[in-house]
This record gives structure tokens, sequence and C-alpha cells, in this order.
């Protein structure tokens, strides 16, 4: 690392390279020409090398090599690429450097990290590269860098492709592009901003030396359409660009369709502003869609200003020329000269929607109504990549009725309807997700006018009473029915669960008996069935709602609710029965206790219900079986006896250091928190998730006390020590960047086999101050998400993570103490 000087150099007709940096850094390259050279030119070669100074160098006729094998690129198929500038880490300076001729690229950004930051926003500025095959290239590995990228004062020009962004998020100000034939931006970018901006699709200089009239471009900038929905890719962005001299068959923009993506819809729009076009004189250079493109059905363009449209139009969309994108726009659109696939739609607002049907159903199709107009038209869900199963729409602002159906043409009335709203326009009057409206529920006819959804009531009925018996089944009970179940209970639903108790010794002249509120005082169950249409249950069983904490006053009837949601594995419209049976929360022998309900309501939750306090959510206890069955409380209770602190993983890492995910390695050091070892984490490289200490909890108390509601507390000790300087301690922002942890969970229906949850789930990141001179107490409570329902689990990790990405092997990451237990205060 000591600073270093390579200037003034001539390099002349090298077989291999010119100047590499490997593994060294506060190297300065400095004003030196290579000339007629092959392979990589100027480099750092391995992706390590940080603050490195590359500055007025000039590379000029790079060509490829004539052997391969000699790592010219991570790439096997690119072995014989070469680059004139082979950047590998942007933690480097690179500002007034120069290509003028090379075979192939003038600079390849082909990270080690995709995600590495630059080193600052002026590190990379002012440089040039023309006469190439490739002026600029981020294919295959990309850069998306996580503090963002700011490229300065860049020119391209006089290449065959100007520059190719796959995988990329940068923004360019000031940038020039000029006489290149196309510019690529494809495949799963994370938004490219263009500010400030100039492309030139026929220069002066290569108009009058070359005597040219038109330019060489066909396409422009081609650009994917078809982006990925899952928010982390982003069209490129547009702000006081100039198109100018695109003229004869040029175009600026061209979108086209990438058969690589899942996805096969739109996806992330193009946002512009501030764009004008100077000496372009002809319309059929304006941007537009590929016809060619089969895969289009809901493409569309906003010209926000009114400038990147055909002329004389005022501010609009320009969408695909089909059915479904003018659905609803009631005529207003134009046919365009130069885009024979296209219509200019002037005045219009339009945003794309996802719209989801949940439950039960063999969904085809979805067909939305406009209540102004009563306009109609059908879409067919999707069957692919990440809109499968969903209708994907591109509308104007209107209320709309939505009605699902089968491939039959039969309605389907949903439990419930997802949907998603995607970037908003620039125009203000756009459609939101309240604007839709759908017939999710049977239910509203049975209660009009907004009143409680009231499935079971005896509370114009006399009490009920019950004596407790000997018996070799289950703890007896109250039954009692619902009703409307078909219409108005699906997968999901919520049902708050309310009746008054008390409990009586019939021996002791009906004496009142006390509970442990939680644990033992009387509770409820659900007996339920839903049968596919063969016969085979969708669900069958009895599941417990939790037990509410409540106080239990033994000389009174006392107030018992719970909040119970139905199985997401319930997925049919037809219940062969729905019961509410109410037990007295233990067995008593024959004949000694008496139970008394009252005022048993069960109705459909739409936000009235109010928590109590409530134990871990009760596991569910699937297909009847014969025997005595205890509770699923009192089975974790059972793990834990004399109301014992609940903990399901306690791990002072003195004789096993877990497990890794990721480019983590770990062992055991001294000195560690409270004993004498702690685990210690160092990693060596960057994965999309970063790398972690993973533990393994035990499903076995897992399985008996933990489902979605569940509240856990997570302490762990930890510090971090700097490895490149000695294990000096290092410091971290609380909330931002210090160690934390997140969980990889998966459970599944135990009637179908389908996951209901599956991924990783980050707890939230503690805020207490962090001492670097010392171990730090990491603790928080995490909620296990509601959809994990039921047990079995089919694992349950908890992974300990830095905080933040450090440069590979340079921090340790000291863990100890680890605990893990069930919150029930």
């Amino acid at each position: 690392d000591t600073p270093s000087l390579v200037s003034k150099n001539v390099i002349r007709d090298s077989h291999q390279r010119c100047i590499f940096i490997h593994d060294t850094n506060q190297v300065t390259v400095d004003d030196n020409v290579a000339f007629s050279t092959r392979g990589h030119c100027y480099a750092t070669e391995t992706g390590n090398e940080h603050d490195n100074v590359f500055t007025n160098n000039l590379a000029m006729e790079t060509k490829k090599l004539l052997v391969s094998g000699t790592g010219q690129s991570d790439d096997p198929a690119k072995q014989l690429q070469n680059a004139a500038f082979w950047i590998r880490n942007m933690m480097n300076t690179f500002v007034n450097n120069r290509v003028a001729g090379c075979d192939d690229t003038g600079i390849w950004l082909e990270m080690k990290v995709k995600y590495g930051n630059q080193l600052n926003d002026d590190s990379f500025r002012d440089n040039v590269a023309h006469s190439c095959r490739t002026g600029l290239l981020t294919y295959k590995q990309g850069w998306i860098p996580a503090e963002g990228g700011h490229f300065k004062n860049i020119k391209v020009y006089k290449n065959w492709r100007g520059f190719k962004f796959h995988f990329t998020g940068i923004k360019f100000t000031n940038f020039v592009a000029a006489d290149d034939r196309t510019y690529t931006y494809g495949f799963r970018n994370a938004g490219v901003d263009f500010e400030d901006s100039l492309f030139i699709g026929l220069s002066d200089d290569y108009r009058l030396r070359l005597n040219k009239d038109c330019p060489e471009t066909n396409h422009g900038i081609d650009a994917t359409f078809n982006n990925l929905l899952d928010g982390s890719n982003k069209q490129v962005h547009f702000k006081n660009v100039e198109f100018r001299n695109f003229n004869c068959n040029s175009r600026t923009i061209t979108w086209g369709f990438d058969d690589r993506f899942a996805n096969r819809n739109m996806g992330d729009p193009l946002v512009e502003s501030g764009t004008t076009f100077t000496g372009t004189t002809l319309e059929s250079a304006r941007p537009a869609l590929d016809c060619s493109t089969q895969n289009s059905q809901n493409w569309f363009m906003e010209d926000a200003h009114g400038v990147i449209g055909p002329n004389g139009k005022g501010p609009g969309f320009i969408i695909k020329d089909n059915a479904q994108m003018q659905a609803f726009l009631n005529g207003g659109c134009t046919g365009i000269s130069y885009n024979q696939c296209s219509l200019m739609c002037e005045g219009a607002c339009l945003r794309l929607v996802l719209i989801e049907p949940v439950g039960g159903g063999d969904y085809h199709s979805l067909t939305l109504t406009d209540q102004a107009t009563q306009t109609s038209f059908t879409y067919t869900l999707d069957t692919w990549g990440e809109s499968n199963g969903k209708a994907v729409v591109v509308v104007p602002k209107a209320t709309y009725q939505g009605e699902f159906k089968d491939a039959n043409g039969n309605s389907i009335i949903t439990s419930s309807v997802n949907i998603e709203a995607f970037r908003e326009p620039v125009c203000s009057n756009y459609v939101q997700s309240t604007d839709f409206t759908f017939q999710s529920d049977l239910c509203e006819g049975y209660y009009p006018g907004g009143v409680d959804k009231v499935v079971l009531s005896t509370v114009s009925e006399s009490s009920l009473t019950y004596s407790s018996y000997s018996s070799g089944k289950r703890f007896p009970a109250i039954r009692l029915s619902a009703s409307n179940e078909n219409s108005c209970i699906r997968a999901e639903t919520k049902l708050g669960v309310y009746f008054k108790a008390k409990l009586l010794n019939i021996t002791d002249n009906n004496s009142p008996i006390d509970c442990i509120p939680g644990k033992n005082c009387p509770s409820g169950q659900f007996r339920i069935r839903q049968n596919k249409p063969d016969g085979e249950p969708y669900c069958n069983g009895w599941y417990y709602p939790p037990r509410s904490i409540v106080s239990w006053n033994k000389d009174e009837f006392n107030d018992v609710s719970s909040l119970f949601t139905v199985p997401a594995h319930c997925t049919g419209t037809d219940w062969k029965y729905f019961y509410f049976d109410i037990n007295m929360g233990k067995g008593y022998p024959a004949n000694t206790v008496e139970m008394i309900v009252d005022d048993v309501v069960v109705m459909i939750d739409e936000g009235q219900y109010t928590f109590p306090p409530t134990l871990a959510p009760i596991m569910l206890t699937d297909s009847p079986t014969s025997g005595q069955t205890t509770t699923p409380t009192t089975q974790c209770d059972g793990l834990f006896p004399n109301n014992a602190e609940k903990v399901i993983l306690n791990e002072a890492f003195e004789s096993q250091k877990g497990t890794t995910y990721g480019k983590a390695k770990t062992v055991l050091e001294s000195p560690g928190a409270s004993g004498e070892k702690a685990v210690a984490m160092t990693i060596s490289g960057k994965n999309r998730r970063p790398s972690a200490i993973r533990i393994k909890i035990s499903t076995g108390k897992v399985n008996a006390c933990v489902q979605g509601g569940t509240q856990l507390n997570i302490s762990f000790q930890a510090k971090m020590l700097d490895t490149a300087n000695n294990n000096s301690p290092v410091d971290c922002t609380p909330g931002t960047d210090c160690p934390t942890a997140r969980f990889r969970i998966r459970n599944k229906d135990p009637s179908s086999g389908k996951a209901l949850c599956n991924g990783w789930y980050h707890i939230p990141k503690p805020t207490t101050a962090w001492n670097k001179d010392e171990y730090n107490t990491i603790s928080t409570v995490w909620t296990v998400p509601s959809k994990c329902k039921v047990a079995p689990w089919r694992w349950i990790y908890i992974d300990i993570t830095q905080g933040k990405y450090y440069e590979e092997n340079n921090v340790k990451l000291m863990v100890d103490d680890l605990k893990i237990s069930i919150k029930e205060d």
C-alpha cells in the first residue's frame, strides 16, 4: 500500500496487456501512451484493488488476443475480448482517460462485486471512448452500486455500439454520445439516469469529413420494455436530454421485447422531462415500439409534455394498438403514421395495475366494467412469470367493478383481491387501487346496511350448561353450528369469537371454580371440514384460536374472546360442516364440574376486534384422531414447567460455531463475552444477501410453541474487529449498519404439503448505543409472520450478519451468548 507512480511511459506492439494493477493499492497511473497492443490495456485485475488513480492515459488501437485462456475475463466465453480499460473495482479513480480505436471494448466494467460502491462522486469523469465495437460496457456481470454511481462528462462516439448496459444502475451527467450505430439498454437494469446529456445521430464532423447525409444508427437506444416487476428493475430516465440530428431512417429510441425475462408484460415505464429534439425533423425519429415484437399487449409510453410523440399533439400516452389497451379510452386515440402498431392517446392518463384473486377457484379471466360508461373488457389471467395468476391491466382513471370467471365463463366469488398499482405517471388524474371493487363476498347480501356479519349467536337464547364427564375422546364441549358459512367464510377469513363463561363445582354446592387465564380456563375450538369436488378434503380437523390472557373472576361470568383465522388451505367454498366447540379448558372428573356459557357470538371480523393479550398462537391439530388430546398451549407449557422462561435457543459458542450462509467462514476464538470463546466470522466476497453466521433452531420446541403471530425475544453479544489493522475495533451507526439478524424459515400446510411461508425475514434493526471497544448487547423483538399459521416447521434458522458489506476478509464479526425465547409479557 505504499504510494507508487507509473507515468510518462510509451508502450507499443505489446502482445499481452499494457499497465495492470494486481492486488495493489495507492498507485497513480498518469500520462501514459499505449499503441497497437493486444489484450486488456489498463486494468485493475483481481477486483481487490482500491484507491488507485488512472489519469490522462491514452490507449490507441487496442486489439484482441490471438490465444485464449489468458485470464482476460471471468467469463470463459469472453477470453479473447479486449478492453482498453478493464475495470474490476470502482473504488479507484478514472479521470481524463482516452480510448482511440479498439477491436472490442473501450471501457469495460466487469465488476468482481456487482453491488460494490464508487470511490466518490467525482472518481469517474472526463473519460472518452471512440472507434470501438462498444464504447462503454457493463455486460455481463453488471454494476449496481449499493449507494449509487455517478459518471460525469463521459463521451462515446463513432463506435458500433455506444454502450451496452445489463444489471446496471448509474447516473450520467453531461453525457455525450455521437455517431454510434446503436445503444443497448437491456437485461435487469436498476435504472440508468441521463441528465443534461446529448445524443447526436449525425455530427457535423461526421457529415463534413465523411460526406454523410444520414446517421449510421437505425435504432438509437434499443431498450427492453418488459423488465421485471419486482421493484429492483427500472427503466431508463431522461432529464434535460437533447436528441440531435436523428434523420433519414434513424430512430432515437426503439422499444423491444427481451425473451430472457419471465415477464411478458410492460415493466417500469420511461420517465422523462425536458427532452428536446434538435435538427430531428422527421416524426419517424421519435421513440416508438418495435412492431415486430409479438409479446407487447400492454406496452405504453407517457408523453408527459407533448414532445416525444407525434407533432401537434399535447401530453398523453402512446400505446400498443390493440383492444385491451384501448378498452376504456372511449375512442380517444389516433393512429401514428410512423409506427403502424401504436396509437397516440392525447389527454389520456394511464397506469399499470396487477389484479390477483385470492381464494379457491379455477380462475381464468377478469372482466372489468367502467361504472360510469358501463364499458366492459375481459382480460385473460397471465400464466407465466411474475404476473402468473394475475390480470395485467393498463387503464385510465375510473371506478371499475371487477368479476372473475372460470374457463366456462362462470362467475367466481373471491375471498379477497390483491391489487398492486405500479409507478405513478407524471399526469395527475391516474387510477388508484381503491378505484377497483369486486364482488368478493356473497355474504354482503345476508347483512345489508353494514351490520355486523354474525355467523353464530346465542345472545337471545338461554344460557348453555354443560357438565363434565369421563371420555376417551377430546375435551367434551358444547357444540354450535355456524350459518351462512358457504357464502361468508373462506380461507383466511378472520372470525371474532366471543362468549361468557363460568365454572361451578357441582360436588360442593355449585361453588365457583378458579382457573389460570391463558392456560386452563374455558376456551374454544373449531371443528371444520371442507371438501373438494371429488370428496377429498381441502381441510378437515380441529383448529384452535389463540387463548386470551384475561383476568378470571370465579364468582362472575367472564368475557372470553379471540381472533381466529381460517386456515389458508381451506381454499374451497363448500363447507361440509363448520362447528364451534366450547370446552372447559382442561379435563375434570366425571360429574364434578359444570360450565355455564352465555352470549356466544362468532362474526366476520372487519376490524372490530380489539386484541387482549394472548399466548403464542395455538398449534393446529389436523385430521381428527381418537384418544385424549391436550391443547397445544399445554404442550408448550409441558416443555417449560413451573412457568419457566420458554427459551427455544441458548447458544454460548463454547464448543460449536454453527454453520454459515454465503461466503462466510467461522471459527471459535477467545475471549468471549461471558465465557471463554465466541464465534468469529469473516467473509470472502459479496452475495446478493449478506453472508452470515447461521444457527439452526430445533424444531421440537418450535413446533410446540411457535406459529404465526408469536413474538420472539432475540438477544446476542457482538463486536467487530478490523483484521486489516491489527484487529482494531470497528464502529457502526445503530439502526443503520450495526450487526443485525434475519430468520430463514419454512413451514408447510400439513394437509396439502404446500409452503405457507418460505423466505428470509429480517428482525427490526437494533438502535441501542454501540461501544466499539466492548461486546454490545443486541436485543429486539421479532413477530413471526401471520401466514406461518401452522406446524410443522421444515426449518428455522437465525442468520447473524455484519450489518453492511465490508471488503472481503477486512472485518471480523465476534458473536456470543445468542438467546431466543417466547415473549409472554
